[in-house]
This record gives C-alpha cells, sequence and structure tokens, in this order.
C-alpha cells in the first residue's frame, strides 16, 4: 500500500483563495483523498507563507483535509515571493522559486511516493484513487493531465460546484 507526501506550493491571495475555495474542495471528493487507504499514514504538505497560512487554516476545506491526514503547513521564511518586483530585481522566476520549493519539499518528504500538484488545479473525481492504483501496480511514475480552459469564464463554474465549502466532485 501506497503512503504518499502530497506536496501543493500555495501564495498569494489569488492562488490561496482558489486553492481553499476549489482545487482542494475538488481533491476532497469521494474518489480522491477520502479513497486513500493510506491517507492517515500520508501526509499532506503545503507550503505557503506566513501572510497566506492564515488564510488557509480558517478555510473549512483545510479543516476538512485535516480531519481525514496529517497536514504540515510549512511558512516559509521568503515573504519578498509575494512581491512581484522583488522577483524582477532578483531574476527569480515564479518557476525557479517553484523548483527551490519543491527540491526543499523533497528533502523534507517522509515517504518515497510524492505527488506535486499545484494550488489553480481541479482535480477529477477518482484521480487520487487511480494514482494509488497503479502505484499499486509498480508503477515508479505516474502523469495525469488535465485540458487548458479559459480561466475568466471557468472560475465562476468550478465555484458554484463546490458543496459546503468542502468538496467539489468533478467526474473524470
Amino acid at each position: 500500500m501506497s503512503r504518499l507526501d502530497i506536496i501543493n506550493v500555495v501564495y498569494g491571495e489569488t492562488f490561496t483563495n482558489f486553492f481553499v475555495e476549489v482545487s482542494l474542495p475538488s481533491q476532497l471528493s469521494p474518489g480522491n483523498i477520502p479513497a486513500l487507504r493510506e491517507a492517515a499514514h500520508s501526509a499532506y504538505n503545503i507550503y505557503t507563507t506566513k501572510a497566506d497560512a492564515p488564510v488557509i487554516r480558517a478555510a473549512r476545506s483545510f479543516q476538512a483535509l485535516e480531519r481525514l491526514m496529517p497536514v504540515n503547513l510549512v511558512e516559509l521564511s521568503m515573504e519578498e515571493i509575494r512581491d512581484p518586483a522583488y522577483r524582477e530585481r532578483m531574476g527569480m522566476t515564479v518557476w525557479s522559486i517553484l523548483s527551490m520549493i519543491h527540491k526543499q519539499a523533497i528533502q523534507q518528504a517522509r515517504h518515497d511516493t510524492l505527488v506535486f500538484l499545484a494550488p489553480d488545479w481541479v482535480i477529477a473525481d477518482g484521480s487520487f484513487a487511480a494514482i494509488e492504483a497503479r502505484i499499486d501496480q509498480g508503477y515508479e511514475a505516474v502523469v495525469i493531465s488535465g485540458p487548458r480552459i479559459d480561466w475568466d469564464r471557468a472560475e465562476s463554474t468550478f465555484r458554484g460546484w463546490v458543496r459546503d465549502g468542502e468538496h467539489l466532485a468533478v467526474p473524470g
């Protein structure tokens, strides 16, 4: 059975709000995190800033996640990553920051199986169960894909599908 370290880098008002209001609820649909056999022995690791951590902690979806599995909310000491002007002056791109944080997450991981997510992904119901099944079959890497969408038009639709502020079941 697979014990997972789920890794998500979440910062900035737009991404933080979408994460707790839509993305995380999609991960809490019945065929996703609740379906993991080893959820209680896995870990969900959220890398964020000190400024964004309270918003995440206060969210109903985050509290629902904590009822399902251990959660590590890792507060980064890099408040400057929130400031685009600072990033530009330092030659930091979103991708270089993400790479740096992912390296830290890999070093801190407790399990051999890592699942990397993004705060603006909407995960179809059953995706986590499918990932777990592939890992159990011996796959060393599982890549899932998602369609590119017109964000401005799709966001309100996704928000309308969230139930009780906690889960969103999007069919695969």
